[in-house]
């Protein structure tokens, strides 16, 4: 697959360096009067001016199909976010500012149930899933049980779902694709006693941390923000070339789970992840409430220029395959165990 890579250039790059002295220096001046509404206007600002910095966007063509990447946009508030005042950090967060889009995949496919409730994949490139592929989901209630299934069946992947909450035994479908372990991250806020580990833990268990993930699928509502944390200080998500999370919106955010978002919205960033798509659904609970869940959708830049690295061998993922076999037979007899 050819791969080719652009840079789009500014050309009024020194009439935009003298608007970004005289605008920054007016931010400054009405910084010192320490209004929060002042401190969204300079993160909007600085936002646009550091994207200049970098000499605009880099775009991975594949033929007709394009990735468009931004640069340093979320960065900004990488270090700063647990020293703006709170009435700061809420005004941000509310606004919406620190979930700008900084990428773009000109080829994409919806996976479930329907256009206005399913995730969005994207599929230029090395981006789209092809067998030997990998996808895992940590969810609950058996949400993603659809898009596993269709990871299996539309682009033959292995698709592996760790659901906690589920009344269901281990069980495998779609001709041993999709296997579903009753287990979760050892952040889970469910009360479930079910085994739990970091994202890390279950990947050396199956022999797979040095596998590629096409699709890691995250249900926030059980591990919190701090389960993807991990995963980016202990390196684990490197290998995964889409990430998607969803996180359930209550009424009350406090001010400390927004500072969280940010900064782990920031550290993804650093390390690769950019968000490409973003969207809010409106779900109804099965006590009636309605809910807000959000969508995060983001794609590894580092996979971008590489296909090769982007595949697994055949060998990698039967090796995992025979593990979960293994694991599912071992469950499944502990759980017919007759109660001594």
């Amino acid at each position: 697959m050819s791969v080719r890579i652009t840079k789009k250039l500014s050309s009024t790059r020194r009439k935009a360096l003298l608007a970004v002295v005289l605008i920054s220096s007016l931010i400054f001046l009405l910084t010192l009067t320490g209004n929060p509404y002042v401190a969204l206007s300079r993160y909007l600002f600085e936002a646009k001016s550091t994207l200049g910095q970098h000499g605009g966007p880099t775009v991975f063509s594949y033929g007709s199909d394009q990735v468009i990447f931004e640069h340093g946009r979320h960065q900004l508030y990488a270090d700063r976010v647990n020293q703006l005042s709170d009435a700061s950090v809420s005004i941000i967060y509310r606004s919406g500012a620190s979930l700008q889009v900084t990428a773009n995949c000109s080829r994409t496919v919806h996976l479930g149930e329907s256009t206005n409730s399913s995730w969005m994949l994207c599929t230029a490139g090395p981006f789209k899933p092809q067998p030997p592929c990998f996808a895992i989901s940590f969810d609950i209630n058996e949400q993603w049980s659809i898009e596993a299934s269709e990871l299996a069946i539309r682009f033959g992947c292995q698709a592996l779902v760790f659901d906690p909450t589920t009344a269901q035994t281990e069980k495998s479908r779609v001709n041993n694709r999709v296997f579903y372990l009753r287990e979760g991250f050892k952040q889970s806020k469910t009360t479930v006693s079910r085994p739990k580990d970091a994202y890390l833990g279950h990947l050396k268990r199956l022999g797979a941390e040095n596998l590629v993930v096409d699709v890691l699928e995250v249900n926030l509502g059980v591990s919190g923000w701090e389960a993807v944390d991990e995963a980016i200080a202990d390196e684990s998500v490197r290998n995964v070339k889409q990430l998607l999370l969803a996180v359930p919106i209550g009424q009350n955010v406090s001010v400390e789970m927004m500072r969280g978002e940010m900064g782990v919205i920031s550290r993804l960033d650093q390390v690769g992840f950019q968000l490409w798509h973003y969207r809010q659904r409106t779900l109804r609970s099965s006590d009636g409430k309605l809910n807000l869940l959000c969508q995060f959708h983001f794609i590894n830049k580092n996979f971008a220029a590489n296909d090769v690295r982007a595949r697994n061998s055949d060998a990698g993922l039967n090796k995992v395959r025979d593990s979960l076999r293994q694991l599912t037979r071992t469950v499944r007899k502990l759980v017919n165990k007759p109660n001594a």
